[in-house]
């Protein structure tokens, strides 16, 4: 929780931020509310109240001098073996509201808290990668009814196991726990991502697709591609320097990964938001050694 002082003068200052006590915790939005609703004639020693704005959960606490400003979400430490609940992840990718998770840094978290939604930066994106990050938020443009720059990215279906094993290598970071409304949710296979991360075709194997008709399926769609490619001269080059007749072949061929049903059901899947507000969080975990 966020703990505040009350200085003489009735103007609220910070005291420490919910993840370092040495830090500074600031937000202008913030102090500027809070200093309009509260002054000392007014604080009694135990009330609680609802900062305009604010989520439903969320509310300022006084308790003997001190104000506390409560999250709208639990939030705990735990190591990696703990910071998922043992049992199954009750995922499902037709629910109206989606469970979701995402592992962010603690500045991340700070930024969250602080301001009560988190905006992805796009500075952070790995330039290498900027023509299939683009692709994904054309993607999100034509179908949600949000924007943004960029996306933040969740997984929507993935084993325990692997969700801890995902922890172990984000030790200091934070675990967030999500549910958010399926129509801010763009959802995308896992695996065949990566064809757009490596600019080739997406070939998904069929379900119930014997294994050696895949292999062979496969190869000879992607034999014919690369033949096109380097009939073209742009093979091992960006997308944007290929001819207009391959770039809509390979993008077209990319929109399946948005289709549950060329997929098996055990496939992992991810999720990418323009923004996460702190009512879509229903747990927090910090990750430690």
């Amino acid at each position: 929780m966020y703990q505040l002082s009350v200085a003489e003068d009735s103007i609220m200052r910070p005291t420490f931020s919910p993840l370092d006590g040495h830090q500074a915790f600031m937000s202008s939005s913030f102090w500027r509310i809070a200093s309009s609703i509260f002054t000392m004639s007014k604080l009694s020693l135990l009330m609680t109240v609802t900062l305009v704005g604010s989520t439903d959960k969320q509310g300022l606490s006084v308790r003997y001098g001190r104000i506390v400003l409560m999250p709208p979400f639990p939030i705990r430490s735990a190591a990696p073996e703990t910071a998922v609940p043992p049992g199954r992840l009750a995922h499902d990718l037709h629910a109206d509201v989606l469970l979701l998770h995402t592992i962010q840094t603690r500045a991340a978290f700070e930024e969250l808290l602080t301001t009560e939604v988190l905006l992805p930066d796009s500075a952070l994106a790995d330039p290498f990668l900027s023509e299939a990050y683009g692709w994904m938020g054309r993607m999100m443009a034509a179908q949600l009814p949000t924007s943004g720059d960029a996306a933040l990215w969740l997984w929507a279906k993935i084993r325990r196991v692997d969700l801890v094993a995902d922890c172990r290598r984000a030790r200091g970071q934070v675990l967030l726990t999500c549910r958010i409304p399926r129509e801010r949710v763009l959802l995308s296979h896992f695996d065949e991502w990566h064809s757009v991360l490596n600019s080739t075709l997406a070939i998904p194997k069929w379900p119930g697709e014997p294994e050696d008709e895949f292999d062979k399926r496969w190869d000879q769609i992607y034999d014919g591609f690369h033949a096109r490619l380097k009939a073209a001269g742009v093979v091992n080059t960006p997308i944007s320097h290929w001819p207009a007749a391959l770039v809509e072949e390979a993008e077209q061929s990319w929109g399946c990964i948005f289709d549950s049903t060329n997929f098996g059901t055990r496939d992992y899947w991810q999720a990418t938001v323009h923004r996460l507000h702190a009512a879509d969080v229903i747990d927090a975990v910090r990750i430690i050694d």
